[in-house]
């Protein structure tokens, strides 16, 4: 994994489903490797509403360690509710965790009852993240012309939630696989001061020391080449005027 660059992937794809066993109605998108937007859309969701605003709310992920290289990992949102420590991922909805909530800083406390949930993978570089910047002005840009496939239709539901709390762009690109030229869509937003970007087919890439701006294309597309690799001549496709 490149230096500076976190990519979360491998998350459940399953169909739009509503979370109840914490301390809200939680409705999932059904996007694809969706962990980490989920995480934030739940993070959001906590800090508006009245019974949990001010309470106490991180978003933790980490990557999967393979040989000598890191793959992408999962994202949690980890809060406090009702005096004890719970989680909401993707995977399960709302968990309870069984540390005490005064250690809940502690991620040696806190992250081995969350990792035992996927005993197949060695976890690495866990760490905590907080959006600092809640008070965010929301807004959706959509390409004009942007296409109404149902293979979009998970992305844009998800486009839309997140926009409900934060500034959010779509963009639609295409890319380079096995010779021929794919077509696809991705999500930019910020969260904790970082550029993240979330696209279906490898889930959201947050980039770390760079210039944190949803509408900064050159960078948008240099970090989705990244992703699909060397050769996958990624290219942004301009809205129809």
């Amino acid at each position: 994994m490149a230096a500076g660059m976190l990519l979360t992937g491998g998350c459940k794809t399953g169909a739009v489903g509503s979370v109840d066993a914490g301390p809200f109605m939680f409705k999932e998108t059904g996007a694809a490797n969706g962990c980490f937007i989920e995480s934030v859309r739940f993070h959001d969701e906590y800090f508006a509403s009245s019974r949990t605003r001010d309470g106490w709310m991180r978003l933790l992920h980490w990557g999967i360690k393979e040989d000598f290289t890191v793959t992408p990992g999962h994202a949690v949102a980890v809060f406090e509710w009702r005096g004890k420590l719970a989680i909401y991922d993707i995977n399960g909805g709302v968990i309870p965790i069984a540390v005490d909530p005064a250690l809940k800083m502690d991620l040696t406390e806190v992250g081995p009852p969350v990792f035992r949930r996927y005993p197949r993978f060695e976890t690495t570089g866990a760490e905590y993240m907080i959006d600092i910047h809640r008070r965010q002005l929301p807004g959706l840009v959509i390409p004009r012309g942007f296409p109404k496939a149902p293979k979009y239709h998970p992305l844009l539901r998800a486009a839309k939630a997140l926009a409900r709390h934060r500034p959010v762009q779509v963009y639609r690109f295409a890319y380079t696989s096995d010779g021929r030229e794919e077509e696809s869509a991705a999500i930019a937003f910020i969260f904790d001061g970082h550029l993240c970007v979330y696209l279906a087919e490898k889930g959201t890439l947050v980039n770390r020391g760079i210039m944190a701006r949803i509408d900064n294309e050159r960078i948008i597309r240099a970090r989705l080449e990244r992703a699909f690799g060397e050769g996958s001549n990624v290219r942004l496709i301009p809205s129809r005027t």
